[in-house]
């Protein structure tokens, strides 16, 4: 029973959220702590529960006396109490918890209190975000911890190392990412793969398939769904048409929480259903990319295939791949078209972005990180306005060299100003246009039947000068054959009284263009 107050019976929701998710996860070059940083956000979310678990990672379950949860998603949870000292008590003792036992984890928590007979519980909810926000632009409960000042400091984080471990100090946050990976990775990763006797997922950048000096490129996939604020607001609107707001509210509450959580929970399934539907494409593809030379896949110690790939978030629409850059579009490309196939609900389509960055295996992961999230952003800028309208669409960038900055500042670099690349491109094919990836693998083709990769290389060189460039040199090596003008012409696509040629992304990819689909 909630305190009664002024005639109301009260309840309290409380509200824990993991903060700078992205930095703790990808703060390190190492994959393995990677994966482990995420499977402990998850897992303090109250998102998933493992039987390896064993205690080293705080449970909020454990820890709710007379509470339950409402939701859990994103490393954001919601629980609502009866009591205002069961909400007090659960937000000491589980904060507490997390920490002493999980380092450089950093957790906001917010307490609104609301009357479930008189009160839409989506209202209270709102009312609890905007209390976080407050809490967050305060942060006056942040702190962390800065050693005595006489500790050898770790050599990747630069902070207080405790232990020594294979030749390299290391801090308790690094020490506690690597033992969470290895003591869980395979029982949270491995349902994901089409048989788990066969294949694994790589544990280290090494095991990706590149080749030292030749290939050695990863691809950081990030990948959002699209307008999921409006998903969201077209289920509390049928929600309200369903179960108008009149007389005492307490069952319509209880029946929105079980309806929410039902629609996450089937949101949840869907992207993770897709990125296991392309997984099994990359596996059922290996022995004809082996064959043709495309790309190498190792094998571990217990005969099973190292897969060039390991997932690393998801999080309902969050997904991040990490994977042998020769597949990092084509993978890409693949998740999105098996989200296209899901429905969490009748009359829910789901379309999705993803950013591709393909850098170096040494290039800074929290670097290659924030530039596949710039690209999946660049993505979606390109999304037309009308909420009726939806389209998956993808961007990618290959980073030569150290060159740094963020995305709007390499492509100036990189493509005179921006202009030449026909980026970001639409899953589907539409009118009039042809940044697209039907028309991406069509021109590929074209373009591979047409030169060697030396004339193709020198073409775009002359495309950087300009289309009259391109044209002198596609006449001089009759490249284009009896009509160059039209081969250069059937490169460019004009938007907006801009040139964009889709042959000079094409040409800078032809060396990490790796198609990993199945054969029908």
């Amino acid at each position: 029973m909630g305190k009664i107050q002024g005639g109301k019976t009260l309840k309290y929701l409380v509200v824990m959220e993991v903060s700078k998710k992205q930095r703790y996860i990808f703060n390190t070059n190492k994959l393995s702590r990677n994966v482990g940083a995420s499977i402990i956000i998850r897992l303090l979310s109250g998102e998933d529960k493992m039987k390896s678990n064993e205690g080293m990672i705080p449970y909020s379950d454990d820890f709710l006396g007379d509470g339950r949860s409402v939701f859990a998603g994103g490393g954001k949870s919601i629980y609502e109490f009866d009591t205002e000292d069961g909400a007090k008590s659960f937000t000491r003792n589980f904060s507490t918890s997390v920490l002493k036992k999980c380092p450089g984890i950093e957790l906001f928590m917010a307490t609104v209190s609301y009357d479930p007979t008189s009160e839409e519980i989506e209202n209270a909810i709102n009312r609890l975000y905007i209390r976080l926000e407050e809490k967050k632009s305060l942060r006056l409960g942040s702190f962390r911890y800065i050693g005595s000042g006489c500790a050898k400091m770790s050599e990747e984080l630069q902070k207080p190392a405790v232990e020594i471990r294979n030749g390299q100090a290391i801090s308790s946050e690094e020490a506690f990412k690597s033992d969470v990976a290895l003591k869980m990775q395979d029982e949270f990763f491995a349902p994901l793969l089409p048989d788990m006797t066969k294949y694994r997922f790589a544990k280290e950048f090494e095991d990706l398939g590149g080749t030292k000096g030749v290939k050695d490129y990863i691809a950081v996939i990030a990948i959002d769904g699209n307008k999921m604020g409006e998903k969201i607001n077209n289920f509390v609107n049928d929600f309200h048409t369903r179960h108008p707001s009149d007389g005492d509210l307490t069952e319509r509450n209880e029946e929105y929480k079980k309806e929410f959580r039902d629609f996450s929970e089937s949101l949840d399934r869907c992207y993770r259903g897709a990125v296991k539907n392309a997984i099994s494409m990359v596996a059922e593809s290996a022995n004809t990319l082996i064959d043709q030379g495309s790309i190498s896949f190792n094998m571990d110690s217990d005969g099973r295939m190292i897969l060039p790939l390991r997932p690393l978030i998801l999080s309902g629409d969050d997904i991040c791949i990490v994977c042998d850059a020769r597949i990092g579009v084509s993978l890409a490309e693949t998740v999105l078209e098996e989200i296209e196939k899901q429905q969490p609900a009748e009359g829910v389509l789901l379309r999705a972005c993803a950013g591709v960055a393909m850098v170096h295996g040494h290039y800074p992961f929290f670097r290659a990180h924030e530039l596949a999230e710039e690209l999946c952003s660049n993505a979606k800028s390109i999304l037309p306005l009308d909420p009726k309208l939806d389209e998956s669409v993808m961007d990618y960038l290959i980073v030569q060299g150290e060159i740094t900055g963020d995305l709007g500042e390499i492509r100036k670099t990189q493509y005179r100003g921006g202009s030449l690349t026909d980026k970001p491109l639409y899953l589907h094919e539409g009118n009039d246009r042809r940044n697209s990836v039907p028309y991406y693998h069509k021109r590929m083709e074209d373009l591979k039947s047409t030169a060697v990769r030396g004339k193709l290389k020198n073409y775009r060189n002359a495309l950087y000068e300009g289309k009259p460039h391109a044209q002198e040199y596609v006449d001089y090596t009759r490249m284009g054959g009896s009509n160059g003008a039209e081969f250069v012409e059937n490169g460019y696509d004009s938007r907006n009284g801009v040139d964009h040629s889709i042959d000079f992304d094409l040409i800078e990819i032809l060396d990490l263009d790796t198609q990993i689909k199945k054969e029908d």
